[in-house]
């Protein structure tokens, strides 16, 4: 079960009454082992409660949290993906076009970006010929996606006639950026991807705050390290920068090493963490009310640090899963103390 995520840059969909979420959750009981009939029953019933109630998904009830194995209380200390983009949905509605479409991030977040990059688009031809002319290999983005998906690599051999592959895009609305070469450190783990920190933070104009990191490996042959395409990820402690789980993919497989490099996860810290913590410090000061945000952050082969993008509904999945450990009740306080109660408010009409 994998928890999806909506692809729009809007609120997130005002959960209700589903039938089919009864028979989803009595699929999903029906998978843990050692559970009674009437044990998958009540399973079901609460799921699809939880579904109306909270948002819940199969992929969080049963695989990233396991709400299945805790009392009410426990459940209770998880914020739910629907939970969690209702409240930053609000706090980014003012920066969030800039973080969904990448070429406005990158054009608004330049002096964090060192790698050339085109919007491929009507009069950015030449442009598009020049970067090819100095990269053999290049990366493609949609404008306007999340989870890796729709990124692939140019070969050498693809960027051999520019103006034919420009004809080719045209129609993507897509953007091309220069390769990322990974930190040394960093690439041991998976040098196929380039594997990357996320680091979400809270900014009320005056207080600047950390609220947690994970760090992302992709799997071998992968050119990305997004969870949701099998990467891999571990939660680090915000101060040092030390891995302090286990590296995990998102049905909740643990590894102690990564499965394909054999690099162990725990108490590797990483490289030049101080100047990651400042740089974000430094991002969240470039556009005003960038509340919230979730950078997605590349050590390079220089030794620089460099913003890939940023997101304005950070996931909570990414937080709470490695350590089985739920964020509600500090989220929604840091919120009330940083921004105001306004929210928090269940009345999601009128704030949009």
């Amino acid at each position: 079960m994998v928890t999806k995520k909506p692809q729009k840059p809007g609120p997130p969909p005002v959960p209700g009454f589903s039938p089919g979420a009864l028979l989803e959750g009595w699929r999903g009981a029906s998978h843990v082992r050692d559970l009674t009939f009437s044990g998958r029953l009540r399973t079901a019933l609460d799921f699809a409660a939880q579904a109306r109630s909270r948002g819940i998904t199969a992929g969080e009830y049963f695989d990233q949290f396991r709400f299945h194995t805790l009392p009410k209380a426990g459940q209770e200390r998880f914020i739910t993906l629907y939970e969690a983009q209702r409240i930053t949905w609000r706090l980014s509605r003012e920066i969030r076009d800039v973080f969904w479409n990448k070429d406005l991030f990158l054009e608004a977040f330049s002096g964090f970006v060192r790698r050339g990059w085109v919007r491929v688009t009507e009069g950015r031809q030449e442009d598009f010929r020049a970067l090819c002319g100095k990269n053999a290999r290049l990366i493609v983005k949609p404008r306007a996606s999340t989870e890796g998906r729709g990124i692939r690599i140019l070969e050498k051999g693809e960027t051999a006639d520019p103006d034919a592959l420009f004809r080719e895009l045209l129609g993507e609305d897509c953007i091309v950026e220069e390769i990322i070469q990974s930190d040394g450190q960093m690439a041991a783990f998976n040098p196929s991807s380039l594997n990357t920190v996320r680091v979400v933070t809270l900014y009320n104009g005056e207080h600047f705050e950390v609220f947690g990191a994970v760090v992302r490996f992709g799997r071998a042959g992968s050119p990305v390290d997004n969870v949701s395409a099998g990467g891999l990820f571990a939660a680090l402690d915000p101060v040092t920068g030390e891995i302090i789980t286990r590296g995990m993919d998102k049905e909740g497989h643990r590894w102690p090493d990564h499965p394909d490099s054999g690099r162990a996860f725990l108490g590797f810290r990483i490289p030049r963490w101080d100047r990651v913590l400042d740089t974000v410090k430094d991002a969240v000061k470039v556009r005003p009310n960038i509340r919230i945000a979730g950078w997605d952050v590349a050590l390079t082969r220089e030794g620089d640090i460099e913003l890939v993008e940023g997101n304005h509904m950070p996931d909570f999945d990414l937080l709470q899963q490695p350590r089985q450990m739920g964020v509600k009740q500090a989220f929604e306080e840091k919120v009330r103390v940083l921004f105001g109660d306004r929210f928090l408010d269940n009345d999601m009409e009128g704030k949009r």
